[in-house]
């Protein structure tokens, strides 16, 4: 373990060195073709994910560094760009690595090296670009009359990964050292920048350029500026083969690309991109991996094409006019509808369609009953199949109306046919293709919608983005995004990308990725900023439910995010229900009052948040809570410090943090099977698979009574397990609790133990059996079409 002195002495040393005047020896050509950079150590995540830089360990955020006394269980990697926090026991391993030999440039802006300091950053109200010397105007929030603060800022050092930003020097000047990533920076400032401040004449000084951009990944931007540097300097003109080795970097980086997109489910790009992928110049193993990819694409296709032509030779063979009719036009759907997303639905048919001892009648009926119900639940009864057709209408029309006399009647006309049994509704909602009545899309894909009133509560707007290439046959990771207070549009356009008019889709991180962007109008009237209130909590959750019931979202891959004000409620709303998420990433957010008290909700599920440095005393505010977060057993803890920065979106980590929602850990657990959950609000009281009413009065505070009485009041708790096989218990102070179950949870074919607060339950548990009409119930009022509850036991809990 390295012990914090140590450490720092090593960071303080490093620090006069990297990235300042570490010594570099001269370059050999060859070395443009290499394209990794080494930094220092390297430390693996049990979620699969790498960081790399100095590493050094401590007891807490906000805790003193050089206290010996305490254990120091946090790790603290420190990349000259950020500074990433993550817990000791989540490592696997810890490889050490050599200090970076990176390509610096310094640029000579003159920084102010003495006088006050900048030792906060507000919001940025206004950022001009930089020029072609390295320097912006920023408009900062501050203290003076007018609220604004202006400030002029120049770039003093480009290496790889991050450029320096520093005040400088004249009237009103303050010393600040700002971190921001290169990648960020467009090639055409950065390449101005460079320019100014390198010899031209100079083909030493010009490589020097090209090797940073290759350091920096940006591999187009290196072989462009490698072309110019030989087609100016002839003798140099050996380096060609380099420029070669940059349009193999190039085309690898295409395949990635191919890659994400296909697994995004967006063909159409990636057969786009495929087309006019180049051949001239590319190493025969790349164009090999391309014509794989292209391959299996288009095996895929000719699968789809050998289905439909088994389907109509099958239909061929059934003798039943009425029959046959009926199934026509189902077949007449699978063939407009059969894709590379929808054609896994027929895989128990694709397996059995040559078996000879099977009749057409039989084949058919795997067919049908894989195309409504998924994969692995192909049947050959063909009078299942058919009573599908009609328990498919019905579930539609069961989910789309309103009227409880409509449903009712619906209900009867289900519990009639031989499909309406609850596996099979349970598997046909999961399956169910959602077809919501749509207006035209603000940009292709985008649309603004409204929950309807409920009850006491509001109607709620929304915006939705899709992905490119949306498909309701396929499921799509959801990114729901909470405003910082301005309004839906702006999440939409940081996640997912301006509008591109030229390529008629929206070209950013999300929108590559393949996730859903859900932005809630959450903000209530005449509000400063986050309430805290049942309003807020019913604007997003209601946004979520009502998207989910008309978008194929996965719900098991819901990610909760937020940006200052709209940070703090994501925080309060995801640990009120921290079964809903998949993981939560928050931006520049404050935790207090609910958030202080419940903290132990957040175990098992994964958190990121991202703070600048000079953001006042925010890190240092919420270190309580991050700590306990990366310190104690159960959590799942990631907290990143940008240098020098301050209240911002911190576009710098959208990367990072997509390869950390792409991880297979990042899932919901739905069928949790411990957990124990405390509460303030009468509101905040489902959790997982258990509902409970009636918390004692004792434990409940206002939002506006939070000064007076929150601190001092301890919350009612909850508490459930799963022991062994189909035993329930729950522990609970409030007064009434309703369970819900499933297949994941229990086997409703043996006999289900259930005791609440020690009491066994007998005369409940009598009847108790999966039921088509709670399925359905669920599944309107919940949204969630994947984790139906198939039967809903209601008791009495506390004895108050």
């Amino acid at each position: 373990m390295t012990n914090c002195p140590r450490f720092l002495r090593f960071l303080c040393w490093f620090r006069s060195l990297w990235p300042g005047n570490i010594g570099r020896a001269v370059l050999c050509l060859s070395v443009l073709g290499v394209l990794a950079v080494v930094q220092g150590e390297t430390i693996t995540m049990q979620n699969g994910l790498q960081y790399e830089g100095l590493i050094g360990q401590v007891s807490g955020i906000g805790a003193d560094p050089l206290d010996n006394g305490k254990i120091q269980r946090i790790f603290v990697i420190d990349n000259g760009l950020s500074r990433t926090y993550l817990s000791e026991r989540l490592h696997i391993s810890r490889v050490g690595g050599e200090l970076p030999n990176w390509e610096i440039i310094k640029i000579p802006n003159h920084p102010a090296r003495e006088g006050k300091r900048l030792a906060s950053v507000g919001r940025i109200l206004y950022a001009e670009p930089f020029d072609r010397y390295g320097r912006r105007r920023l408009m900062l929030s501050g203290a003076n009359s007018s609220g604004q603060m202006p400030f002029v800022q120049a770039i003093t050092e480009i290496n790889p990964l991050y450029i320096k930003v520093e005040g400088i020097r004249g009237k009103n000047s303050a010393v600040s050292d700002m971190r921001i990533k290169t990648s960020s920076i467009p090639r055409e400032i950065l390449s101005q920048i460079l320019m100014n401040y390198v010899d031209r004449k100079d083909p030493d000084d010009r490589l020097r350029v090209v090797r940073l951009y290759i350091q920096a990944e940006r591999y187009r931007d290196a072989r462009a500026e490698l072309q110019k540097v030989i087609s100016e300097f002839p003798e140099l003109k050996d380096l060609n083969a380099q420029v070669n080795v940059l349009g193999q970097a190039m085309a690898r980086r295409v395949i990635d690309e191919i890659e994400m997109r296909r697994d995004a489910g967006q063909h159409a790009i990636v057969d786009a991109i495929i087309r006019v992928f180049p051949t001239d110049g590319i190493a025969n193993e790349t164009l090999l991996k391309v014509r794989d990819i292209e391959r299996e694409i288009q095996a895929q296709k000719d699968r789809c094409e050998k289905i439909l032509v088994r389907l109509a030779k099958d239909a061929e063979g059934l003798t039943d006019p009425v029959q046959r009719a009926v199934v026509a036009v189902v077949l007449e759907e699978i063939d407009v509808e059969l894709n590379l997303n929808s054609v896994d639905r027929l895989v128990d048919y694709e397996r059995l369609a040559g078996d000879k001892a099977l009749t057409a009648q039989q084949k058919l009926a795997l067919a049908l009953t894989g195309w409504f119900l998924g994969p692995g639940n192909g049947e050959e009864d063909i009078a299942v199949a058919t009573s599908l057709i009609s328990v498919r209408a019905i579930v539609k029309k069961y989910l789309s109306t309103a009227m409880v006399f409509e449903r009712e009647d619906l209900l009867k006309q289900l519990n009639e046919e031989e499909g309406g049994a609850p596996k099979y509704v349970a598997d046909l909602i999961a399956h169910l293709k959602l077809e919501p009545n749509l207006p035209e899309p603000v940009v292709p894909g985008m649309y603004e919608r409204t929950v309807p009133p409920q009850r006491d509560l509001p109607s709620v707007k929304y915006t939705i983005q899709l992905p490119p290439g949306y498909d309701p046959y396929r499921r799509y990771p959801c990114i729901l995004a909470l405003h910082g207070g301005t309004s839906p549009k702006h999440p939409i356009n940081w996640w997912a990308g301006p509008y591109s008019s030229t390529h008629q889709r929206r070209l950013g991180q999300a929108s590559r990725h393949g996730y859903i962007v859900l932005a809630p109008e959450w903000t209530q009237p005449l509000m400063a900023g986050y309430e805290f209130l049942p309003q807020e909590h019913h604007a997003v959750l209601s946004s979520l439910r009502h998207a989910m019931s008309d978008f194929s979202i996965d719900s098991d891959r819901v990610f909760l995010t937020g940006y200052s004000k709209g940070a703090n409620g994501a925080w309060d709303i995801a640990l009120a229900h921290p079964d809903l998420w998949a993981g939560v990433i928050l931006f520049s957010g404050d935790g207090h009052k609910y958030v202080t008290k419940y903290w132990q909700n957040a175990k098992g599920l994964p958190l990121y948040f991202i703070f600048g440095e000079l953001d006042d005393s925010q890190l240092v505010d919420n270190a309580i809570h991050l700590d306990r977060y990366l310190n104690q057993s159960g959590f799942d803890c990631t907290v990143v410090e940008y240098l020098g920065r301050g209240h911002e979106r911190f576009g710098d980590e959208i990367q990072r943090v997509f390869d950390w929602m792409g991880m297979p850990a990042n899932r919901r657990d739905f069928a949790r099977r411990e957990f124990e959950m405390v509460a303030m609000r009468p509101f905040d009281n489902f959790f997982w698979w258990v509902e409970v009413d009636g918390y004692p009065s004792k434990s409940m505070v206002s939002p506006y009574a939070w000064a007076s009485e929150g601190k001092r009041t301890n919350p009612a708790s909850t508490r459930c397990i799963i022991k062994g096989v189909n035993r329930l218990e729950v522990r609970t102070v409030a007064r009434h609790v309703r369970i819900g179950l499933t297949p994941d949870i229990v086997d409703f074919a043996d006999g289900v133990k259930i005791s609440v607060n020690g009491r066994r339950l007998r005369d409940e548990l009598v009847g108790l059996e999966p039921n088509a009409e709670t399925i359905l119930e669920d599944v309107r009022t919940r949204g969630d079409r994947l984790h139906p509850f198939w039967a809903i036991l209601e008791t009495r809990g506390s004895r108050r």
